[in-house]
């Protein structure tokens, strides 16, 4: 069996990103193996590094019911680390503070962009405050700017919790 992480690691260097920037770590399962890639610096274009990872990712499925086989298959995940995270939402913080006072006025379900982020911070019924782009599904903003700047780094990279 290869090393998956080092594969990974020497794609991500040959691209250009480097250690400080991406760290990659390998566990290897019974009969699979997985890498689990963390972005670690916010400079560094974090759909890039998914693209590059998720090459590496390959799943064995039965055909007809799509259930993943056991044995052989390769696992990656990607995430930001949280300094990462804090770093690029920084830059959200003082346009999400400009607005916030007036978006917890509105009625349930309308909104207002945020200047510079192509997203909309909703009042929601269940959820609170809400992150929409286009009429993609909602993702929770926190009830800070800060909280919601970090939730709205994680919504643009396409990171799910």
């Amino acid at each position: 069996m290869s090393n998956l992480a080092q594969e990974i690691r020497a794609a991500l260097k040959a691209a250009g990103f480097t250690a400080r920037q991406v760290t990659v770590r390998d566990e290897r399962m019974s009969l699979d193996q997985s890498a689990h890639v963390t972005v670690r610096d916010g400079s560094v274009d974090f759909r890039a590094v998914r693209k590059i990872a998720e090459a590496f990712e390959a799943v064995r499925r039965e055909e007809g019911t799509g259930d993943v086989l056991g044995g052989g298959n390769r696992w990656v995940s990607v995430r930001y680390s949280r300094e990462a995270i804090d770093a690029r939402a920084a830059q959200y913080v003082q346009a999400i503070a400009a607005v916030l006072p007036t978006v917890r006025t509105l009625r349930h379900g309308h909104g207002l962009e945020v200047e510079g982020t192509g997203a909309v911070l909703t009042r929601d019924g269940t959820w609170g405050l809400v992150w929409r782009i286009d009429s993609g599904r909602p993702h929770v903003a926190g009830e800070t700017p800060e909280g919601a700047a970090r939730s709205l780094v994680e919504m643009l990279a396409g990171v799910e919790d």
